[in-house]
């Protein structure tokens, strides 16, 4: 069986969600997979449906054969992946002509990619691997990722997009390594893939399954981290920050924003490792057990009370807009970059998270929007004021400063009884 992970983020070690908008990679499954290893041939590619590239009657083998192939996984949901756009365009434009042939794997129906394509274009060949079985063989589990493939059609290596560049290419594309018979096949779902080894899911055997459910958390200070970052997915039920300010961790587990959280800077300023480990699906028990660790621990007292502060104010005039709509998938699914913004299946409660981050400012939710939506946000992260516009434009949303009595949370030491 397979299981989509609905909040974990990845960066270049790891980043959160309170701690930036900003994320490089996105878990898709919360597995350890093997993967197709570097220098083995690749006999044959096999999707459902090529969205955009050379229609299926004019497809044959020969158009790959001999040429350098780079393998893109992405999502219209992966906000990291959107943002590399750019590159990738840039990338298939210069070498178009130079046996260097890009191929972007989503696991998405065409009927969803193709109006996306429309918003964001991607000058690259499309496909749709919507039973993921490209993408489970070649062990993907984090959006973007991409694989080399040689003239010779053997994976080169997987790297990371961002360590590419037009010089790499080059190298590749003007390698003297005789090319071999390559046999890509994009159109046959019917033929077998060779050399691919199947994955099992860990826990999966019947006596792991019976194991009872372990519930733990840790919360140890750090005066010596230098970053923030980790695993932050309370739905999964894991917690594994790295260098998170008890600000930040206070305003997560309490649900509010990290700007309404006052008290002692030094206090608040405080970087801490937080483990925790549960059940999924309990989020208001990962909540409280978060409240009563940071409590208890640091010895704390958190004293909630109203006042009336000038802050923005997110509004939606008109409700829902053509790109806040209502969702077309069952399987949550969110991600932020500079300057993007998506959601699949998602509350405006992580849009309003990033919108804060990005501002610097605390921001009210006035939209009587509460349930589940698609949307997507594209702004100048150079201007972060340019997001006010785009949320307007895109999204008909409205971001004003007005005053209202909200609700904020006062963090003392607690005063130990002698």
């Amino acid at each position: 069986m397979k299981k989509i992970t609905q909040f974990t983020l990845l960066a270049t070690c790891f980043l959160c969600m309170t701690a930036s908008p900003i994320f490089a990679q996105i878990v898709t499954k919360n597995i350890v997979k093997s993967q197709i290893p570097a220098g083995q041939e690749i006999s044959q590619l096999t999707f459902e449906s090529i969205i955009q590239g050379p229609e299926k009657n004019a497809f044959n083998n020969d158009l790959l054969k001999g040429k350098v192939v780079m393998l893109e996984f992405w999502g219209t949901w992966c906000a990291p992946c959107i943002k590399h756009f750019p590159k990738l365009n840039d990338l298939a434009t210069s070498f178009s002509e130079e046996g260097f042939v890009i191929i972007s794997i989503t696991d998405e129906a065409e009927e969803i990619v193709r109006p996306f394509l429309k918003r964001r274009p991607l000058n690259t060949w499309v496909v749709s691997d919507t039973d993921r079985s490209v993408i489970d063989d070649f062990g993907v589990n984090v959006f973007p990722t991409t694989v080399i493939i040689d003239k010779n059609g053997k994976v080169h290596e997987y790297v990371k997009i961002d360590d590419i560049d037009k010089d790499y290419i080059k190298g590749l594309i003007e390698s003297t390594s005789s090319p071999e018979k390559v046999s890509f096949n994009l159109n046959d779902a019917s033929q077998p893939k060779k050399g691919v080894q199947k994955i099992q899911f860990k826990g999966a055997s019947s006596q792991e399954s019976k194991a009872a459910p372990t519930y733990s958390l840790s919360i140890t200070k750090d005066s010596t981290a230098k970053f923030e970052g980790g695993i932050l997915g309370k739905k999964m039920g894991l917690i594994d920050m790295k260098g998170w300010s008890v600000r930040k961790a206070i305003a997560n587990a309490f649900n509010i924003s990290q700007t309404l959280v006052e008290g002692n800077e030094e206090l608040l300023n405080t970087k801490l490792n937080v483990k925790l480990n549960m059940p999924r699906h309990q989020e208001e028990l990962v909540n409280m057990l978060l409240k009563e660790g940071l409590k208890k621990e640091l010895g704390l007292t958190i004293k909630p009370q109203e006042k009336e502060i000038e802050l923005l104010v997110l509004s939606a005039p008109n409700g829902l807009s053509k790109y806040l709509k209502a969702p077309k998938s069952t399987k949550g699914k969110f991600s932020a970059d500079d300057g993007v913004i998506a959601g699949r299946h998602w509350t405006l409660n992580s849009l309003i998270k990033n919108i804060e981050a990005t501002l610097g400012e605390s921001v009210f939710d006035d939209t009587q929007l509460s349930e589940r939506y698609d949307y997507d946000l594209y702004w100048d992260h150079n201007d972060p004021q340019s997001i006010n516009e785009a949320l307007k434009e895109q999204l008909g949303l409205v971001l004003e400063k007005k005053i209202k009595k909200v609700e904020s949370l006062t963090v003392e030491k607690a005063v130990t009884k002698s």
